[in-house]
């Protein structure tokens, strides 16, 4: 009975502690610092093995070395699970990264990768890449035109994951007519309801086009209260660019980008967990990047789409020429506001919730170098497959 009385009281702190953990990367992400800050450390203050809460302070910036002997110890531990250790690791990354000790905290983060992720199949991705540009050619789009639904105000931003989108996002947010979608899925309903897509795109008529890119439209603009521009950030949009553009001729894009190790270096980085299973692999993430410039090489220069491109690198060393015309390109008058996007209130569902909170610095360029013997395998792949 005590034995058993013991393992509910545990069950009953872990589950609080759980609680607790959701609560603060809440308040993470409304930009609420003091909070979120507060809720992890009451939860360490009860539980010392609760790996999230490490992570959180990571991202916050709040970690210390006082905590890396329990860090490591989860980390180490099967007992911990596979998803725990994982984490632990990754925290544990980033300790030993901000202390100075790059061999260490890369070999936590491969730890990290090789616990989180499973294999991915990118031979199947490059072809079904490969399949959206022969099917959406520029006879395709050109015998097309004018099918879709004709509505000015969507704007789509692309590109890799962390490669500027969320920034992008936040400096048109900080518009009054602009309406932040965040990563939208109306797309991906779109082109999933078509059976054998691509190619079954070939077989749908100027009335199917009509009413899906309708829907897509009063979607993005069902929240946007009168606002004349809506935006939708799902990055790997950029593989359907030319299918948006049929559906919705007025529609316009934006294509973020920027140093391609510096963008390898952050996706290995991140839990990802299943969503991007490629990026706990470095020549995976390589022919990944090598597949989205060929199609966006397609989109803008076989294709001529005019799409306008925000290079990260750029825009966080001179930011408001490069501010003020993305925001001439979204068709849209100057607003002062556009030059202070951390001050945004809106809560941001993405990996760089805590990145968007700050004012906008080039901290994050060329912070590959440091481990450049580590990234070798995403370089040697890269160059290989261009």
């Amino acid at each position: 009975m005590a034995a058993n009385h013991m393992h509910y009281q545990q069950q009953i702190m872990l589950n609080s502690a759980r609680a607790l953990l959701i609560l603060a990367e809440t308040e993470l992400r409304k930009g609420n610092m003091e909070a979120a800050l507060a809720h992890t450390r009451e939860i360490l203050s009860s539980n010392r093995n609760i790996a999230g809460a490490y992570i959180l302070l990571a991202r916050m910036r709040k970690l210390d070395a006082s905590m890396e002997k329990d860090i490591r110890r989860i980390a180490r531990s099967s007992s911990s699970g596979i998803r725990e250790q994982s984490i632990a690791a990754r925290a544990l990354y980033f300790l030993l990264d901000r202390a100075g000790r790059p061999d260490e905290a890369f070999e936590a983060l491969r730890m990290a990768n090789s616990l989180s992720c499973p294999a991915s199949d990118r031979k199947n991705e490059t072809d079904f890449i490969k399949q959206i540009a022969g099917v959406f050619s520029p006879q395709f789009l050109k015998e097309r035109a004018g099918q879709g639904y004709s509505g000015k105000g969507p704007l789509f931003i692309v590109g890799m994951p962390r490669s500027g989108t969320t920034l992008t996002e936040q400096i048109l947010s900080a518009h009054p007519d602009v309406h932040a979608g965040d990563e939208r899925i109306d797309v991906s309903i779109a082109w999933q309801s078509v059976d054998n897509f691509p190619q079954g795109c070939r077989q749908l008529d100027a009335q199917w086009a009509h009413e899906h890119g309708k829907t897509i439209y009063d979607a993005m603009f069902a929240d946007a209260g009168g606002k004349t521009i809506a935006t939708d950030k799902l990055p790997g949009n950029y593989k359907f660019i030319g299918f948006i553009k049929w559906l919705l001729p007025d529609a316009k894009f934006v294509y973020c980008h920027r140093n391609p190790c510096d963008n390898a270096l952050s996706l290995f980085e991140q839990d990802f967990n299943d969503r991007h299973p490629y990026s706990a692999d470095l020549q995976e993430i390589a022919r990944v990047y090598n597949d989205h410039l060929m199609i966006m090489d397609h989109w803008k220069n076989t294709c001529g789409i005019e799409i306008h491109s925000v290079n990260y690198d750029e825009l966080v060393q001179d930011f408001e020429p490069h501010a003020r015309a993305l925001v001439e390109f979204a068709g849209l008058d100057w607003h002062p506001d556009c030059l202070s996007p951390h001050k945004s209130a809106r809560q941001i569902t993405t990996a760089s919730y805590v990145q968007a909170r700050q004012p906008v610095n080039s901290g994050s360029l060329e912070r590959w170098r440091r481990y450049e013997k580590q990234m070798l395998p995403f370089i040697c792949a890269l160059k290989a497959t261009l």
